[in-house]
């Protein structure tokens, strides 16, 4: 995978290719690509750029890259030999004692993060239950047989300091795709007329994109910061997660009147991205 000077030209490039992919398409791009991984000469400001970028593209993506460098960054400070972070697929819930997790279906190892503790185990020694979701695919687990935990593996971090780290990963997702969600609307308040001008030019109109344009200009800066000054991190990424996967469900909700009677309709986009801030919102 290339340095800093050339990561985010690379990962603009593969996050084109997997566009309104589904999960099962755009995890063998990830992983054929090397993006899954966390290689040795990449630092914290890397891996953020990596997350920030493709979440423009397909912020689904965005989010399964920022749970599995989580992971994995958490099984290397462990020194964890038997558990291989190589083209592997990782699964967590969002929050301590979460009982909804995410990905699932597609991992090879899942992380149970309990209040004091976290456990690894193999996909394979678990059940999956399918929950409806209006966005991302939702799994409860539950046991397989009476040995399920016979392959498990008790980490050495809090799931504060896990959870902490997620987030700041989230917070980069969370950004990249409103980055896109304001292009949408600025291209579509460009083209469409009304009164024999575009709306854009309405006050009204002017207002909602500007709010979204700040916030991303915040929460970018904010990510910029400790992506400088990673020991920053455990700190802060709680309280900025809250705000940002707040906030952006408000602004796409606002995107949408924008759109109008076309803001529901799928062919516009930005109501997938208000279903999958939403969801996310509610997991954490």
């Amino acid at each position: 995978m290339p340095h800093r000077s050339s990561i985010e030209e690379p990962a603009e490039k593969i996050g084109k290719s997997i566009y309104e992919k589904e999960p099962g398409e755009f995890s063998e791009q990830l992983k054929k690509y090397g993006f899954l991984d966390v290689q040795e000469e990449l630092e914290i400001k890397d891996l953020s750029a990596i997350v920030k970028t493709i979440s423009r593209y397909n912020f689904p993506a965005g989010v399964f890259i920022a749970m599995n460098y989580t992971a994995k960054i958490l099984l290397k400070s462990n020194q964890i030999s038997s558990v291989p972070t190589e083209n592997t697929i990782f699964s967590t819930s969002l929050k301590p004692d979460g009982k909804f997790f995410m990905f699932t279906d597609l991992a090879d190892f899942v992380l149970e993060i309990e209040k004091e503790k976290i456990k690894i185990f193999p996909r394979e020694n678990i059940n999956l239950n399918k929950v409806p979701s209006l966005s991302f695919e939702l799994f409860t687990i539950s046991k397989k047989g009476n040995d399920t935990w016979r392959n498990l593996h008790n980490l050495n971090q809090s799931p504060y300091e896990f959870f902490s780290k997620l987030y700041f990963f989230i917070d980069c997702a969370i950004c990249g795709m409103m980055e896109y969600a304001l292009d949408l609307v600025q291209k579509y308040a460009s083209e469409r007329i009304q009164g024999g001008k575009p709306i854009k030019d309405y006050f009204a109109i002017k207002e909602k994109i500007y709010k979204i344009s700040e916030f991303v200009n915040i929460v970018s800066e904010v990510i910029d910061n400790l992506s400088e000054n990673p020991e920053k991190i455990h700190r802060k990424s709680f309280f900025i997660t809250g705000f940002a996967l707040r906030e952006s469900a408000i602004l796409l909700s606002e995107a949408i009147q924008i759109f109008g009677g076309y803001g529901y309709m799928k062919d516009f986009k930005v109501e997938k991205l208000y279903r999958e801030a939403e969801t996310l919102r509610n997991l954490t």
